[in-house]
């Protein structure tokens, strides 16, 4: 085991206020993280945990939201190799590696013997248990994700973790999943990111204006995230030429927004019946690595019978 150091208290400092954006799944919040935590390391180069939650801020964004999670999955690598070689049992560091290692870069094996090893060295460290937990949810392994992810929420149960009520929701044990988010935004209000996730679940139990309302809520501040799943919502309610006129402006993005996600796209391509199109942007997400959850999200059902749908599974590891 490495000794442990003292780090610069200033470094120290802008370390802890980073952690503060942890958790809050917006873009703005992992750009002040960023921000912070490579001030940090401006200050002491030899700060290992400043570079294990850059590592960590890298591969949380890559499964969240990054537009291209292979550019966010090698910076989270190269800031986990960096620490361990400060720190060669730093757990964080292990955790940032198995996340991206297995559901961005698809070596599951791999990725789940890190995540494995992280919790060995870090037992009681909530964050490590949850990317386990998504890692094995992706493979559908259902109850050991669950348990994993419950374990973490009990752990920190001020923290702002949504893991077992997500977890419920690719189950599609959506009467148990609802409560878990409602619970969530209650405790924290301030977490715009939850309203897409509830609305998802009214989605699926048919409460279709309830929904809408969910994700209006969180529209102005991750329009980019919300407005793909308000047109597969508009395409599950059967106003279709809604979807289509939406679903249009996400695949021709304005100068300087960002591009739409392919899984995101082939989601709604798949609620408008269009499989051809919807495995046309499926194998896009593939080339771009944003299919971690190709086996279990509940938007691809109408796909699952579709011999296409198998080979994908079968390139991904799946």
């Amino acid at each position: 085991m490495a000794s442990r150091r003292t780090p610069d208290a200033a470094a120290y400092d802008l370390y802890l206020r980073a952690r503060v954006y942890g958790g809050k799944g917006t873009r703005a919040a992992f750009d002040q993280a960023v921000t912070l935590l490579n001030q940090a390391i401006e200050h002491d180069p030899q700060f290992a945990d400043a570079y294990a939650a850059l590592a960590s801020a890298y591969a949380s964004a890559a499964v969240i939201f990054a537009p291209e999670p292979l550019e966010y999955a090698r910076e989270a690598r190269n800031n986990a190799a960096i620490t361990l070689r400060l720190d060669p049992a730093n757990g964080r560091a292990e955790a940032a590696q198995g996340l991206v290692d297995s559901l961005i870069l698809l070596d599951w094996s791999k990725g789940e013997r890190e995540l494995r090893r992280a919790v060995a060295l870090m037992p009681q460290n909530g964050p490590n248990r949850n990317s386990l937990g998504l890692a094995l949810l992706a493979r559908g392994h259902f109850e050991e994700g669950i348990a994993e992810q419950q374990t973490a929420e009990n752990m920190a149960p001020l923290v702002p973790a949504v893991g077992s009520a997500f977890a419920y929701y690719l189950a599609r044990r959506y009467d148990e999943s609802l409560p878990q988010f409602l619970k969530v935004r209650d405790l924290h209000p301030d977490v715009i990111a939850l309203h897409p996730f509830i609305g998802a679940v009214w989605q699926e139990k048919h409460q279709f204006d309830k929904a809408m309302a969910e994700y209006q809520l969180a529209l102005p501040k991750i329009p980019d995230l919300v407005n793909a799943r308000i047109a597969t919502l508009l395409a599950a309610m059967g106003k279709r030429d809604e979807a289509r006129k939406l679903l249009a402006s996400l695949e021709h993005p304005k100068a300087g927004e960002p591009p739409a996600n392919a899984f995101d796209l082939a989601a709604i391509y798949a609620a408008l019946g269009d499989r051809d199109t919807a495995f046309q942007w499926l194998d896009r997400a593939y080339d771009r690595r944003i299919v971690w959850f190709l086996k279990v999200h509940p938007a691809l059902d109408s796909l699952r019978g579709d011999p296409r749908y198998a080979e994908l599974l079968k390139k991904t590891g799946l």
